[in-house]
């Protein structure tokens, strides 16, 4: 990987007052960051950030082998924009200020709870090897539960809104491939790194093979064969694997001069001294993974609207909430689902596909705060034949099979004002 003193971090800034750092066209470490913080002068998050690094860069905690492979992707959003995107049967990209964002619809990757139990003991059975047996056993469930417990693996809640696209993977790729790129085969590049107070996001763009707004980009690693560590992302095969460095936004036990230290007080505090345990905890660093689908101005994922339903789910709010008041309870955001399902199904042909607003707002301005997906896929475009049905045909593209309905064709709009207002999936806003 590129070295971290390649480029300067660039400042990003939210409303006005700067909130993070952003590395292009690399996916940076946690050590790298930690020495790109050092010696300069930092905002805010940059101070927050160097010290919740320090807290924890030589814990054991803070790199344990653990990676996952990508399987599903989860865009969260508000009403109005869900309400527009089933309107529109489309995704668009973002008009977003930060000119590295724009035309990119944001996706975040979800870990099934059963990935991230499997990578609970994974990880109990690595920290094993640094602390005395009998203090694993006594500290096991601090251990696990502090394991992968970041917004990055909240799957029940979200803080962009309370209604969530979850997609496969293979499914947005073989679409993308068949409306964007002729058939080829989309390539994965690394768009950069963003910096918060404790938010590590790395960013991988899907993109057309002949774009030039990505020629110079490093694409995702390929591996041929596993060296040791890996990078944070990178391809077997066609599969897509995440290795976070840190999936924990606290711990409440750490790892020193192979002890455990189960309560982060200067002093023991009186539980633990009663107890052994405490409920102490001190804040780190925790690792994001965003994918972002590079969408023109002028062009749309089309999407029909009976599918888009079908992939559409209800989530609670996750605090801090970065939408205002557009927050609602997980019951209220369901009975709307239900009045979507008796509004929308079986209207897809009657639907004129639209583009014209905000389809939510994830990424990219920030707060700490992230969306949610699905994981666990292999990224060969593989599907079941079956007969096609009377709107759709069957398209063998390379070694990508998959089925594209009628209105599924790459559609550009001649008719949509080129300065439409549009608003990305990715909208940090810098609050902690």
């Amino acid at each position: 990987m590129a070295s971290s003193q390649s480029a300067e971090l660039v400042e990003i800034r939210g409303f006005g007052t700067a909130c993070g750092s952003f590395k292009e066209k690399e996916l940076l470490s946690v050590e790298e960051i930690y020495h790109s913080l050092l010696g300069r002068w930092l905002n805010k998050a940059g101070v927050s950030m160097r010290c919740n690094i320090l807290q924890t860069r030589l814990d054991a905690f803070l790199h344990l082998p653990v990676e996952f492979s990508i399987g599903g992707l989860q865009h969260c959003t508000t009403l109005d924009s869900t309400r527009k995107i089933l309107e529109s049967q489309s995704l668009i990209g973002s008009e977003h200020e930060r000119e590295e964002l724009k035309d990119l619809f944001f996706w975040s990757v979800n870990v099934p709870s059963t990935d991230i139990e499997k990578a609970r003991e994974e990880a109990y059975t690595h920290i094993q090897a640094h602390v005395p047996p009998h203090e694993a056993r006594e500290y096991k469930k601090e251990i696990t539960q502090q394991f992968a417990n970041s917004p990055a693996f909240n799957n029940l809640a979200s803080r962009y809104g309370n209604f969530q696209f979850s997609f496969q993977f293979s499914d947005l790729l073989s679409l993308y491939e068949a409306q964007f790129c002729e058939g080829k085969k989309p390539h994965l590049s690394i768009l950069g790194t963003d910096i918060y107070k404790q938010e590590i996001a790395h960013y991988v763009v899907v993109h057309c093979s002949d774009s030039s707004r990505f020629k110079d980009h490093p694409r995702v690693p390929r591996l041929q064969t596993r060296f040791d560590p890996p990078p944070n992302v990178f391809l077997v095969g066609d599969t897509l694997y995440w290795r976070p460095e840190s999936t924990s936004n606290a711990l409440k036990v750490l790892t020193k001069d192979g002890q455990l230290t189960a309560c982060n007080q200067p002093e023991p505090c009186t539980w633990f001294e009663r107890s052994g345990h405490c409920s102490h905890f001190i804040r780190c660093a925790w690792n994001h993974l965003v994918i972002a689908f590079h969408i023109p101005q002028g062009d749309a994922l089309q999407i029909p609207v009976e599918k888009l339903i079908d992939h559409l789910s209800a989530c609670s709010a996750l605090d801090p909430f970065m939408k205002g008041n557009l927050r609602m309870k997980k019951n209220e955001a369901e009975k709307y689902i239900k009045d979507f399902q008796q509004q929308y199904l079986g209207r897809s042909q009657e639907l004129r596909p639209k583009v014209d607003s905000s389809h939510g707002d994830q990424f990219g301005k920030h707060s700490d705060q992230t969306p949610r997906t699905e994981t666990n896929i292999h990224l060969d475009g593989k599907e079941r034949r079956r007969e096609a049905e009377s709107n759709e045909k069957l398209c063998d593209c390379g070694d990508h099979e998959f089925r594209i309905s009628s209105n599924l064709v790459r559609l550009k709009y001649p008719n949509v004002s080129p300065n439409r207002s549009r608003h990305d999936g990715h909208t940090h806003t810098g609050t902690s």
